[in-house]
């Protein structure tokens, strides 16, 4: 039975379990990144196929269902979130080393960071998610994009499957073609993915996602949200969705969000390599 939402004190009980597991997830990501100096591709600077493929392999919240290491890191939406969010934020930086070409390591605000809470680094990143990273993806375009997949699940309940938006027009719609914004609200926990079995077999099917379901986090979060216009939504701005996702905290809200706030006024640069210049060179296939 889920928590009953009145007040801001239960969505602080719900969220926080919920925030934990995120920062582990995160915590993966960085830890793998520094044991095994990952080189970055020095056309894209991207993480390289082979490095997407065993970091995916260790995520659990959403790990997806590829058989090889053929993909680039524009298949693997939370590898590209986590390396976009790490280096806006000065967490990590791209810097050149002599022999062996591009990689990562700790920035000056990395320390910053992890002095946070685990609920202020999980609205943090669904800020910058909301806020940063939906406009950074460049050249691609779904039906989902701002308020898509909100308005997708604006009449679900509770742990209910959610309808085909395409009303049977495509054949998988959640898996016949690559949607990031589906692994991006997986990844905050909002809606739940349940992928095909090994034995499943679904040629139309390509990225083997069989249903979605809206949590109960997610059911709490569109409350939140059911409140905002369609002006809200084409006007995403760090300054605009954190006001907003904040409302998940019980208590200091105005001293939190001064807090991220003056940690994401920190703009970063490493040299040519800016983090909007690689995802200008995006191309979604």
């Amino acid at each position: 039975m889920g928590v009953n939402i009145d007040t801001k004190g239960d969505y602080m009980k719900l969220f926080q379990k919920t925030a934990e597991k995120l920062e582990k997830e995160y915590q993966l990501f960085l830890d793998y990144l520094e044991l095994n100096e990952v080189q970055l591709s020095k056309r894209t600077g991207h993480i390289g196929k082979k490095d997407c493929f065993a970091l995916n392999g260790l995520f659990d919240i959403v790990q997806e269902k590829y058989l090889t290491y053929g993909r680039t890191q524009d298949y693997y939406t939370v590898i590209d979130f986590f390396y976009f969010f790490s280096i806006r934020a000065g967490i990590l930086k791209i810097v050149s080393k002599k022999g062996k070409g591009m990689t990562v390591q700790k920035g000056q605000r990395y320390p910053i960071f992890f002095h946070m809470s685990a609920m202020e680094r999980y609205i943090l990143m669904m800020t910058i998610w909301l806020g940063e990273y939906q406009q950074a993806l460049g050249d691609f375009r779904s039906s989902f994009m701002r308020n898509g997949i909100f308005e997708m699940i604006r009449g679900a309940r509770e742990e209910e499957a959610l309808q085909d938006p395409f009303r049977g027009r495509i054949a998988s719609p959640w898996g016949s073609y690559y949607i990031p914004e589906i692994r991006l609200f997986a990844l905050f926990q909002l809606l739940r993915i349940q992928w095909l079995e090994d034995k499943e077999e679904n040629k139309d099917n390509k990225f083997r996602i069989k249903t979605l379901y809206l949590t109960e986090e997610g059911y709490a979060w569109k409350d939140l949200l059911e409140k905002q216009d369609r002006v809200f939504w084409y006007n995403l701005d760090v300054s605009t969705v954190l006001p907003i996702i904040r409302n998940v905290v019980e208590e200091d809200t105005v001293n939190m969000e001064e807090k991220l706030m003056g940690f994401w006024a920190y703009s970063v640069e490493a040299g040519l390599h800016t983090i909007y210049a690689l995802k200008a060179r995006r191309r979604y296939c």
